[in-house]
């Protein structure tokens, strides 16, 4: 018997240790962008919230290939299905639109669309840059306006975002 509660009590602490470690971790808050490690990536992500709407922006790292992670989610959007491709725009300042092809997504309740653009790449890199040059940004999907936002303090989120994200990688690849 008492070897049994021992070996229930040693499978509760593992599994409440595995709980623990997929919790994200915050890093910094910049303004009104809170950025996180998030385990269940490996990736470092900038979070905001814009009434209704929440965006996070930052990396995945889950498949071997650093990827731009963006998601946007909001509760008025029911008619978005996961695992649906939908081809929305979002434009950054006064930049011609990008068309990205997003996938429905339900998060915590909330639906929405993400996508994940290799990192590497040309077009995350300059997605990036208007993201981060740019002071606002309005996304749609066909004639529907899914929202306009400001971008106020995206820079200094997203310098936070890569620190964080060089910060993680180091320990990751310091482990044996």
């Amino acid at each position: 018997m008492a070897c049994f509660l021992r070996c229930l009590l040693a499978a509760l602490l593992i599994c409440a240790a595995g709980v623990a470690a997929a919790k994200p971790s915050r890093w910094s808050m910049v303004g009104e962008w809170d950025i996180s490690y998030y385990p269940a990536t490996g990736g470092c992500l900038a979070y905001t919230l814009w009434g209704p709407t929440a965006m996070f922006i930052g990396f995945d790292t889950r498949d071997g290939v650093t990827a731009l992670d963006i998601t946007i989610l909001d509760e008025r959007w029911s008619s978005i299905t996961p695992g649906t491709i939908y081809p929305v725009t979002v434009t950054f300042g006064r930049r011609l639109p990008w068309t990205l092809d997003m996938t429905g997504v339900q998060m915590d309740g909330a639906p929405g669309l993400n996508i994940l653009v290799n990192a590497e790449r040309d077009k995350s890199k300059q997605l990036l840059a208007e993201f981060r040059r740019e002071t606002r940004m309005t996304w749609a999907y066909g004639e529907a306006e899914l929202g306009r936002f400001t971008l106020r303090g995206s820079r200094r989120a997203f310098d936070a975002v890569l620190d964080c994200q060089r910060h993680h990688s180091e320990l990751t690849s310091a482990r044996p």
